[in-house]
């Protein structure tokens, strides 16, 4: 009997073929994590690894459509979530209440979560796991409401004594410039709470698409975020990863063919020029050139306030698209 052969995806590329032993082996040093996805013949789409059914003493059995599935636990044909364990399996195997399906060993922790009001889905794949995002992307959005609100008294007290005297800092009444000095260290603090509990958002929403299934994303969670911080690749590399994610949060299944949302593609556009204007009036603020330091931080005025009505609509809209997913315990698997 011919080994099956397997593929698998690291780095980028499409590694292959290999045998179960060798897929095996690579998971075990570490090279292969229970995210990989891998394929082999018989398999419609890309799976995890930790999803592929293979164990060291399944090594070199031959794999297909009617030999994988069970050994992952479901079978041929549609299949349901679990509104318990989030788990994919036919619908012969599972319990119908209502609109949803659970398993049978899950009964009674459904039913005590109807009994507390709780909502009775857990979504899972590959290792992710749903989390509700709304308490984390209400703590966002009034973080850089009140960032912004802050930062606008910091900038308008910047140019009404920027326009009075170039020495104002130094020459104007003591209690302005300890206002000024207040408001400024309170407005850092609010923006690096703001930038932290965003970051958290956007792995957490990261993270639950993979949950819902969608590994055609091309950014992992963590990488999502980190994308922020990578010099030139900032620039484009956080915009792919927030529009695969909020495809996926409309339509786990969309896959990257589908249009990026305009809320998206209006946060990028705006965040980017408001940095741009803020970097460029940071650096002529060591030029002679007042007045056009002054005219760029008025301008940056309204752009903040618009990026940041734009940031919060990003952030109410993928969080209201993950809860509606979320809330449908009876669809069916990709």
């Amino acid at each position: 009997m011919t080994s099956p052969e397997w593929f698998a995806g690291i780095g980028g590329e499409r590694i292959g073929p290999l045998t179960a032993d060798e897929l095996l082996h690579r998971h075990r040093q570490g090279e292969i994590r229970d995210d990989t996805l891998v394929w082999t013949d018989g398999w419609a789409d890309w799976r995890p690894f930790a999803t592929a059914g293979l164990s060291s003493d399944q090594a070199g059995a031959t794999p297909s459509v009617s030999g994988v599935l069970p050994a992952l636990g479901i079978g041929d044909g549609e299949l349901v979530r679990c509104a318990v364990s989030g788990d994919y399996r036919p619908p012969a195997e599972m319990l119908q209440y209502g609109d949803a399906w659970v398993a049978p060993e899950h009964k009674d922790a459904f039913l005590q979560l109807l009994r507390e009001g709780r909502q009775p889905l857990s979504l899972a794949s590959g290792g992710y796991f749903y989390r509700d995002p709304g308490t984390l992307a209400k703590v966002t959005n009034w973080l850089l409401i009140a960032g912004t609100i802050i930062g606008g008294i910091v900038t308008i007290i910047a140019v009404i004594f920027g326009w009075i005297s170039p020495d104002w800092e130094t020459e104007s009444d003591p209690g302005v410039t300890t206002l000024s000095a207040t408001s400024t260290c309170f407005y850092l603090l609010l923006f690096l709470a703001g930038v932290v509990s965003f970051c958290l958002w956007t792995y957490r929403v990261a993270a639950n698409v993979r949950a819902f299934g969608s590994w055609w994303v091309r950014a992992s969670p963590g990488w999502a975020v980190g994308w922020h911080f990578v010099p030139i690749a900032c620039l484009w590399m956080p915009f792919l990863a927030m529009a695969d994610v909020a495809r996926a949060s409309h339509s786990p299944d969309a896959g990257d063919a589908e249009s990026i949302p305009g809320f998206v593609w209006s946060w990028w556009v705006l965040w980017v020029l408001g940095n741009i204007i803020s970097l460029a009036s940071g650096l002529l603020e060591a030029t002679e050139w007042r007045v056009a330091t002054l005219s760029l931080t008025i301008g940056y005025i309204p752009i903040s306030i618009v990026s940041t009505w734009t940031a919060c609509r990003l952030v109410a809209r993928i969080t209201a698209d993950q809860k509606r997913q979320a809330g449908q315990g009876s669809a069916t698997a990709p």
